[in-house]
């Protein structure tokens, strides 16, 4: 049986995750706050709310997690970034000064600028522009012009266009999803989204 791990490291939607993926796949699906609860893992989803700042901060303060989290990704098996999950993935953000991410996907995480016609944080449900088709078995394409539920005031702005699967566009076009080798992230929480995001967890967890 695949075991599914969401990583808990003080800034993520935890719970709301955890009930998503026991709702779409018949599998062991464990938060982890510790390394012994990572062994075996099949697929690691790393959630996140809050400030870039605070999430590398706090991965810092558990480097037996962080280091496991670059082996998983290291051996090829599937990774799941969510929001600030996903934002962490870049070189740097810029949340209360200039921060260092994970720099596993060449990029940066940048503000939205304020406006009477976009107020920020950008939240609430949007649509999704596939650009794109091909992210490895990933089935990407099923979920072209679907509506996913976001919330942000920072983006991902990523240097190679070919790590963009889709974009979504709040003022500025920016990633919804990315993707390099066994990496999948999203800018939107697919367990906020309904059904749109509930299939879409069930697709990753099938790889």
């Amino acid at each position: 049986m695949k075991k599914i791990v969401i990583i808990d490291y003080g800034a993520g939607n935890i719970r709301s995750v955890l009930n998503a993926v026991r709702k779409v796949a018949d599998c062991e699906a464990v938060v982890a706050s510790k390394a012994s609860d990572l062994v075996e893992a099949s697929h690691v989803i790393l959630p996140g709310v809050g400030a870039f700042d605070k999430a590398m901060r706090n991965l810092k303060l558990e480097p037996e997690i962080l280091e496991f989290i670059k082996k998983h990704i290291a051996d090829g098996k599937p990774f799941l970034g969510v929001c600030v999950g996903m934002q962490v993935l870049a070189s740097f953000g810029y949340e209360n000064g200039k921060v260092a991410g994970f720099d596993l996907i060449p990029g940066e995480v940048l503000k939205f600028e304020d406006s009477h016609e976009l107020r920020v944080p950008h939240m609430g449900w949007n649509n999704i522009e596939i650009k794109r088709s091909e992210c490895g078995k990933f089935p990407v394409e099923k979920f072209a012009n679907r509506d996913f539920y976001f919330v942000h005031s920072f983006y991902f702005s990523c240097k190679n266009a070919e790590d963009v699967v889709a974009e979504t566009n709040y003022g500025v076009s920016f990633p919804a999803i990315i993707a390099k080798d066994n990496i999948i992230a999203t800018q939107f929480h697919p367990e906020k989204s309904g059904e749109n995001g509930l299939e879409f967890l069930k697709e990753f967890l099938s790889l």
